[in-house]
């Protein structure tokens, strides 16, 4: 894959872990009533994808670096 394809993908992965970030703002302050269980799991789900999502830009830009 070429590096270019590289960099878009971790453009690409940088910006959906900031949209992870809103959604987690978005469900903090959101006046839906949720059991706090639901909440909690939802919270966690969103970490996790925020986590991954910049690991995996992270990787790629290794790979265009070398």
């Amino acid at each position: 894959m070429g590096k270019i394809w590289l960099e878009i993908f971790s453009d690409l992965f940088v910006n959906l872990s900031a949209g992870w970030v809103g959604a987690i703002f978005v469900s903090i302050i959101s006046p839906v009533r949720m059991s706090k269980k639901k909440r909690v799991k939802l919270l966690t789900v969103n970490a996790v994808s925020i986590i991954l999502s910049l690991a995996l830009a992270y990787w790629l830009r290794l790979k265009i670096w070398q």
